[in-house]
């Protein structure tokens, strides 16, 4: 099981683990996945059955085959991720921090992991009448990042950051503050000060980390820790 026992107090000492905070989702990604299914069987069928098209099958096969796909990546993700027997969570340890994923985990000490920050990223986009560009149109997407090394080590923000805020930079933000707070607090504890217990914001999911494992966990795709 990935969780031994939640812990609900306000503050919490490491070493204790962040668990996603939204529960695994199966219908939307099942719901788009059937649909461009659906879609790419009647464009296929449609377009047999008669000897000249209305193009409506075209198109039914393009979209078809747009939604497919990402439909069944997602349901994928869905089921390896938000397995209660698959591990994935992140791991706020005395020494280090790790975001421990089901195909492997990033490991990084806290001494040589930055502050956790907001990457903010425009995205452009041309807004055209035909051919003819009449402007543009902006929108950001944030992430919550930390550097180790040349490596960048990212939260997933949907998984663990959804009751934080509202809207995705809050919620990067948010989980930014708190995750600075749990670093401070190993670099002080490592400098020889005494120990404080961290305020835990509310939105965050903690479990308490169960007895040591009989046998290790084997990083089967590292990130941060390839040569």
């Amino acid at each position: 099981m990935r969780v031994a026992g939640r812990v609900d107090e306000a503050e919490i000492s490491p070493p204790f683990r962040i668990m996603p905070s939204r529960p695994r989702n199966l219908v939307g990604p099942g719901a788009l996945a059937s649909l461009g299914l659906a879609l790419i069987a009647w464009g296929i069928w449609s377009a047999s059955a008669k000897s000249e098209g209305s193009g409506l099958e075209a198109i039914a096969l393009v979209v078809g085959v747009f939604m497919a796909p990402i439909g069944l990546v997602w349901l994928l993700r869905e089921r390896r991720y938000f397995d209660p027997r698959n591990e994935y969570w992140i791991e706020i340890g005395l020494d280090d921090f790790a975001l421990v994923r089901p195909d492997g985990f990033e490991r990084s000490p806290w001494a040589d992991l930055s502050a956790f920050d907001v990457k903010k990223t425009t995205h452009r986009r041309d807004i055209k009448i035909g051919k003819v560009k009449v402007g543009e149109e902006e929108t950001y997407s944030y992430d919550a990042v930390a550097r180790y090394g040349g490596l960048e080590v990212q939260i997933p923000l949907n998984d663990f950051a959804t009751k934080l805020a509202n809207d995705e930079e809050g919620r990067a933000k948010a989980i930014c503050d708190a995750l600075n707070k749990f670093r401070q607090e190993a670099l002080s504890r490592q400098a020889g000060n005494p120990a404080n217990a961290v305020q835990i914001p509310a939105g965050l999911v903690i479990a308490a980390i169960p007895p040591a494992r009989k046998a290790p966990l084997v990083v089967k795709n590292s990130v941060v820790q390839r040569p």
